[in-house]
């Protein structure tokens, strides 16, 4: 593969569960733990629809049946499809997710922010409202969260390099265009981006969401869904791939015109990347410089 700037990390790729090409650049392999930033929020999204099939959630009903200070016009398909109206990092106010702080001082943050815009309405979006997702999935099953993850995704995936929370041994450290950045400490913002995963595990769980191990076809298909669509694509540079829209913890698309959904992640030092293309290719990407432009890898391997 040609040269990516600021690439250093692990992409493999499969085509019909098949690998097709692993790359490493870096003292890093498939078995190497990453940061996964915003690709957890597959997970959670993952997490919560068979919670859902389960009898334990409802997409529609109010959040506040099990977080009483929610507002009460925000239900768990507004949260998973970012059309809450909760914002992003900044536009909560108080909300700095590089200082430390506890689960709940993050919630009465998140839960007491103006909405910017009716919910339902308007895409915005927001690792902030994806915290109250892990919330309500831990009060409605009456589990932590790790836990459930545990239970429902990684232990029957045997995906034992992957976990919420706490760093792992052996986690590749973060950089920007070379230079260690410290990682932000997510371990109070579950549900979000405070995942870690490698390459292996996570070409797993791809094919487990595309199989249909996790979750039923009608499931996936609410989640590969665009709940609203982008006022604009947003085209890579070369015109191939195009997202229009976001379902629940996938930004749905198309390259070369045809179906294609995936999630990307950024967190300092950190950037990541699923996706499922056509022809059942499969794509992930993990990288422990933030500097790095997916848009350039996808660009050379989907060639």
């Amino acid at each position: 593969m040609p040269e990516i700037e600021n690439f250093s990390g692990v992409i493999a790729v499969t085509r019909g569960g098949h690998p097709v090409a692993t790359t490493t650049r870096g003292p890093w392999t498939s078995a190497t733990p990453f940061q996964i930033a915003s690709v957890s929020k597959n997970f959670t999204a993952t997490l919560a629809l068979m919670l859902v099939e389960d009898g334990v959630l409802d997409l529609h009903e109010p959040l506040t049946r099990w977080l009483p200070e929610a507002q009460p016009s925000v239900s768990l398909h507004h949260i998973l499809s970012n059309t809450s109206g909760i914002g992003h990092w900044q536009d909560v106010p108080g909300m700095d997710p590089k200082t430390p702080a506890t689960r709940d001082e993050r919630l009465a943050l998140v839960v007491r922010a103006p909405l910017l815009s009716a919910p339902g309405k308007e895409f915005h979006y927001s690792s902030p409202a994806f915290l109250l997702a892990g919330v309500v999935a831990e009060r409605a099953a009456g589990r932590p969260y790790t836990e459930l993850l545990v239970e429902k995704i990684l232990k029957p995936l045997g995906l034992a390099a992957t976990g919420s929370g706490v760093a792992p041994l052996g986690v590749a450290p973060g950089h920007h265009q070379g230079t260690p950045v410290a990682p932000w400490d997510l371990r109070s913002m579950i549900g979000s981006g405070d995942m870690f995963s490698t390459a292996a595990d996570l070409v797993a769980y791809a094919h487990a969401v595309r199989d249909g191990s996790l979750v039923s076809p009608a499931s996936l298909a609410l989640m590969r869904t665009p709940h609203v669509a982008f006022p604009e694509p947003d085209r890579s540079p070369d015109g191939r791939l195009e997202i229009v829209g976001y379902g629940y913890g996938h930004y749905v698309g198309t390259f070369d015109g045809r179906p294609a959904v995936l999630h990307t992640g950024d967190n300092p030092g950190y950037k990541s990347l699923v996706g499922w293309f056509p022809d059942d290719v499969v794509i992930v990407a993990l990288s422990n410089d933030d500097a790095v432009r997916w848009e350039d890898a996808l660009a050379q391997v989907l060639t």
